[in-house]
Formats: structure tokens, C-alpha cells, sequence
């Protein structure tokens, strides 16, 4: 038996670590949830969900274990990695209310970043009490029993843990895995990420979500094609002249400002609750020259950065994996945005955040969009707050002072906070706005809260477009319907006759376009999504526009509303994953510009 790998080193290995593993895995849960009767409820209810998120850690454990032939330094150097996967997962939902994703592990200096602003929220006790476990463990183990396994076990234990853990990671492409997930109805809940890791599990969520951080070359993805595909948006743009992407003015080109609110709402769309006061009355009103409609929002709850993406260079998250956020993983060298067109007509491009600025690695995408300046929250000086956040008004005031200071036509792209979740008394602030209606009182609350949020970010665009003396368009929108909690929206009854409606109520937000410059009445522009504003924009100001944009408003006739949840088209009909003749063309350049060899854009831009 000596020289066996079934020696009994071996089994008593195997079944300790099983155990140990099976602790590990209750812990993980319990310190990420921070209820152990939660937890015991989860796994009572989840039992395959737990026993897969057990298999896959277990997995690792023997993984890391075989790479030394001390077994107690190999589950020191185990507890180590999942403790320090653990307290990232729980202090980047703290800090950032999102879960740790495997794309982080590219932005080390972002999670790094976090650090300084975390250590209030850190459990001292619980983090000293881990660290001396571990220490302990360490300055013992030569105490220790010494169970060494022989060489050959610990290779056929590590190949064959870590070929499975392989399989796990590219689970999308593989047609067992996908079926066995299926039949065991486990789903990837990517558009509420939170939810996702909540149901899931933290390991098993993990690791669903490796897929998103790859993105495959499209099968006929070469420069003919890309050529045909130039040709083929020209004979469209040529046969359809009234895109106007060749109308220039002689007048001087008007500002151009687009506010991004955090979360951008109206809460009366609820029927079943009341108010004691309209919420977003100045948005209500009729505005002068101004359009109307719905922004359709890649997003829900969060992940502002995504919606940025759209709007910023009217490429599409449908395209993308699902879990992405480009900002962080895809955007690594320049490609046309709105801040780099515009500046070939002139106009100076001016970014305004209300937060810190490397947030969503804006810092850097910003510099790659051609943006000439970057404002952020430590640019602001003694400005108002409102709860912990830079109050909306000041970003209206900051608007007003850069195109006042701006001898060129000024291109801004402003990012408020102010009504970023949570939505509590003790990060917020009393609202002065009262619900009324058959709700919990901790629904009542949030509501409330967030209703003076939006009524704020209301009056701020009141003194903003009331305050502007030159030729100016606004484009005002929300990123994307407030986190108010998991089951808030089931209290308001927001719901759609069907899935699809469903899944456009939770995703429209209000747009306005207003400008000074035209004699347009008030319309309504219906549901857009946010690359298609673009071309609005570009027709608005009488700029020329560039031929891909010219697609865009092409394409934004017959689709107005085209995201991965659900896809509007121009006689308001739903769907969902049902491919229009213009896809292809959308989804080829899209992938040229942002991964290719960018064959196209000296064409289209």
C-alpha cells in the first residue's frame, strides 16, 4: 500500500479535506450574507445549488493542496486565498453594492483604490480574528501531524481537479455542463448581479460569470468583409438621404450637454401608492421646445457605466457577453466617441463627475474617448451635499460655469450621484415628500427617500435650463431605475402584461432633449435606446454627421429600442433574440471598432 496512490495518507487526505472544504464553504456563505440563519435557510432550500458551490471549492482546495507535499501548508495557503476572495467580495458590496466579478482580477489598482475608503466598514474583530486563526495555523504547523502524499497522487489529484475546474470556467461552450445546469434549472441571474450571487451561491456566481470576460472574433470577421459591410452602410445612407449626415449650419454650433442622473425615475408610474406631492413636477410641465420619451437602459438597479458606453459611442451592450462592463475590460485603446467627434467640429469636450474619478476606470476611458477634461469630486470645492453625495445642484451650477468660461462651443457629458442607493435615513437624508398606499414601512421609506432624490434632481434641472443664455442643447436621463430593494418593485406593482413588457418596465427611464435654438413644439420621441440619442442630437444641431451615426438613426427608424432583455420596434411591437436584417451590420463594426483591427473607421468616421 506504500507506494499506492489509494494509500491510506491518501483516503484520510481525501476525506479530510472533503470536511474541511464543506466547513470553508458554510463559512464563505455565512461571512457574505452576515446571518448564519440565512445562510442555514439558503442551503435547506438551495441544497444543489450548495452542494455545487462545495464541489467547485473543494475542487480547489485539491487544486492548491497537490502543489505541496505538506498538506497542512497546503490548506494554509487554500484558507489564505479564500479568505482573501472573501473579504473583497464583502467589502466591495459594502463600498461599491456590487459583488466581487471575475473581471476585478484585471483592475488590481481599483480594488486597491478601495482600500482607504474601507476601513470604516471593516469588522475589526471578525478581521483580526481570521488573520490570528491563520497566523496561528502557520507558527504551528510544524506541530502538526505530518501527512505527506506521495508525488504521484498529489499529480493525479491536481490534473484532475484542475481539468474539471477548467471545464467549469468555460461552462457556456460546453454542451454537458449547459445541460446539467439547465435540467437543475440554474441560471446565470446577470442583470441583477447581487441577486445572482444571493441565489446562487458566491463561488458558483463567480464562476458563471468567468464567460463574460471573453469575447470571441465574429466567424466572418475579416477586412473583405468589413469592406462589404462599409459599402453596403453607404448604399443604405445614399438611398436614404433624409438622415441629413451631410446638413451643415453657417450659425455657431450650439452647446451640447447630456446629464446622466443617478437613477432617473418617475415613482409615480406606481398605481397602487400616492403622493403628497408630484416628484418630478418641472419634468411634467410642458417645456418649451423640448422631446420626450423613454430611454431604454442596458441596465437595471445599476452598472451605470454600461449606459455611458451606449450613449457615449453608440455602440450596444447587446453585442457583448452578458455580465460585461467595457469601461473596465474592452476599452483599452482610443475609438470614436462624441467627445472625439465633436471636437472635429470644434466644440471643447468637457466630462463632469460628481464622484471620485478613477470609479468605473474613468479616469482612463475618458483620456481614450478624447475628452479634454475631466472633472470630479475632488475638483468641486465646498460644494453641498446631500447625504453623503455631491448635491445635484451643484452639478447644474458647475454646467453653467464651464460654458459660461468656454469661448468654443462646449460638448459636456455630466454624471450626477446625489440619488445613488441606499435609500435609508442614515445615509440619506427626511424627505419632504410622503407615501401613501398598502406597502411596508421599510418600502415606504425607500420610496420616500428616493422621491426626494428625484425631486431634487427635478428643481436642478429647472435652475439649469432657466439659467442658460447661449445656444444649447440638453439631453436629461436617467441610467437606469433605482436599487430600491428586492421586493419594492413587487410591492408598487410594476408589472407588464407579459415578460417583455415586464422587462421594459424595468428598464425605461425618462429622457428629455430640450434646446433654445428651434421652434418645435413639444413631441414625443417614444422608447430609444441610448446610441440612437446620437443622431437626434447631431440632426438637432445641424452638425454633419459621421456615416456611422447616419446607421444608427437608419437603424433606429425601424428598431428604436434594441437591448439584450428586450427590442422595441417602430410600431411598438416586443421581442426578444430575434435577429433583424440590420444586426450583422451593427454587430460586425461594433466588434472591428471595439476589438478588430478597426478596418472601418477611417470610413465611418
Amino acid at each position: 500500500m506504500k507506494n499506492s496512490c489509494f494509500s491510506k495518507n491518501f483516503i484520510n487526505r481525501f476525506i479530510g479535506g472533503a470536511f474541511f472544504s464543506l466547513f470553508v464553504i458554510v463559512m464563505v456563505e455565512w461571512s457574505c450574507r452576515g446571518d448564519i440563519q440565512e445562510t442555514l435557510y439558503w442551503i435547506q432550500k438551495n441544497v444543489k445549488l450548495f452542494l455545487l458551490n462545495y464541489f467547485l471549492l473543494f475542487l480547489l482546495e485539491l487544486f492548491i493542496t497537490s502543489l505541496v507535499s505538506n498538506l497542512f501548508m497546503g490548506l494554509f495557503i487554500y484558507s489564505c486565498v479564500v479568505f482573501v476572495f472573501v473579504m473583497i467580495e464583502i467589502y466591495k458590496m459594502k463600498f461599491l453594492n456590487e459583488p466581487f466579478f471575475p473581471w476585478d482580477l484585471l483592475f488590481v489598482k481599483q480594488i486597491v483604490n478601495l482600500l482607504p475608503g474601507m476601513y470604516k466598514e471593516v469588522n475589526l474583530i471578525y478581521l483580526i480574528g481570521v488573520l490570528v486563526l491563520l497566523l496561528l495555523l502557520f507558527i504551528f504547523r510544524k506541530y502538526l501531524p505530518k501527512i505527506r502524499i506521495s508525488a504521484l497522487s498529489r499529480l493525479i489529484l491536481g490534473l484532475a481537479s484542475l481539468l474539471i475546474l477548467i471545464s467549469f470556467v468555460f461552462w457556456d461552450r460546453i454542451d454537458l455542463l449547459q445541460s446539467l445546469l439547465n435540467k437543475s434549472k440554474i441560471e446565470n441571474i446577470v442583470w441583477e448581479q447581487k441577486e445572482n450571487y444571493k441565489h446562487n451561491g458566491v463561488i458558483l456566481s463567480f464562476i458563471l460569470n468567468i464567460p463574460s470576460a471573453r469575447v470571441v472574433p465574429p466567424s466572418d470577421y475579416s477586412e473583405s468583409n468589413i469592406m462589404k459591410t462599409v459599402s453596403e452602410i453607404n448604399k443604405i445612407l445614399d438611398e436614404n438621404s433624409d438622415t441629413d449626415r451631410h446638413k451643415l449650419s453657417s450659425s455657431k454650433a450650439p452647446n451640447i450637454i447630456y446629464i446622466m442622473n443617478e437613477a432617473f425615475w418617475d415613482p409615480s408610474v406606481a398605481s397602487n401608492v400616492s403622493f403628497s406631492q408630484e416628484p418630478i413636477p418641472y419634468y411634467k410641465s410642458q417645456i418649451p421646445n423640448s422631446t420626450k420619451g423613454w430611454l431604454l437602459s442596458p441596465q437595471f438597479g445599476g452598472g451605470t457605466s454600461n449606459v455611458e458606453f451606449e450613449a457615449m459611442t453608440g455602440l450596444s451592450m447587446k453585442y457583448l457577453p452578458e455580465g460585461s462592463i467595457p469601461y473596465q475590460q474592452y476599452i483599452k485603446r482610443p475609438i470614436p466617441s462624441l467627445a472625439s467627434v465633436l471636437k472635429e467640429h470644434g466644440y471643447k469636450s468637457i466630462a463632469i463627475h460628481t464622484y471620485v474619478k478613477w470609479f468605473w476606470n474613468r479616469s482612463n476611458v475618458y483620456k481614450l474617448f478624447d475628452f479634454d477634461k475631466f472633472i470630479g469630486e475632488e475638483d468641486f470645492v465646498n460644494p453641498e451635499k446631500r447625504g453623503v453625495y455631491i448635491a445635484d445642484i451643484e452639478m447644474s451650477k458647475r454646467i453653467l460655469n464651464e460654458i459660461n468660461q468656454t469661448s468654443e462651443p462646449a460638448f459636456i457629458y455630466a454624471i450626477t450621484m446625489q440619488n445613488h442607493s441606499a435609500y435609508n435615513k442614515e445615509s440619506k437624508y427626511e424627505s419632504s415628500i410622503k407615501v401613501k398606499g398598502r406597502i411596508s414601512e421599510l418600502a415606504k421609506e425607500s420610496l420616500e427617500i428616493y422621491s426626494q432624490g428625484v425631486h431634487d434632481a427635478d428643481s436642478a434641472l429647472k435652475y439649469l435650463l432657466e439659467n442658460i443664455n447661449e445656444p444649447t442643447i440638453v439631453v436629461f436621463f436617467g441610467d437606469h431605475l433605482p436599487n430600491l430593494g428586492s421586493t419594492v418593485y413587487d410591492e408598487l406593482e410594476i408589472r407588464g402584461n407579459s415578460p417583455l413588457e415586464q422587462d421594459l418596465k424595468l428598464k425605461e427611464t425618462p429622457l428629455l432633449i430640450w434646446d433654445n435654438i428651434s421652434n418645435r413644439s413639444q413631441e414625443n420621441i417614444g422608447v430609444i435606446s441610448p446610441g440612437f440619442i446620437i443622431p437626434e442630437v447631431f440632426k438637432r444641431a445641424n452638425l454633419e454627421m459621421p456615416e456611422f451615426y447616419g446607421f444608427l438613426d437608419y437603424f433606429r427608424r425601424y428598431y428604436p429600442g434594441n437591448s439584450k432583455s428586450v427590442d422595441v420596434d417602430s410600431n411598438g411591437q416586443l421581442s426578444k433574440g430575434v435577429k433583424n436584417k440590420l444586426e450583422p451590420i451593427y454587430q460586425l463594426i461594433q466588434y472591428d471598432l471595439l476589438f478588430g483591427k478597426k478596418f472601418s473607421e477611417a470610413y465611418l468616421f
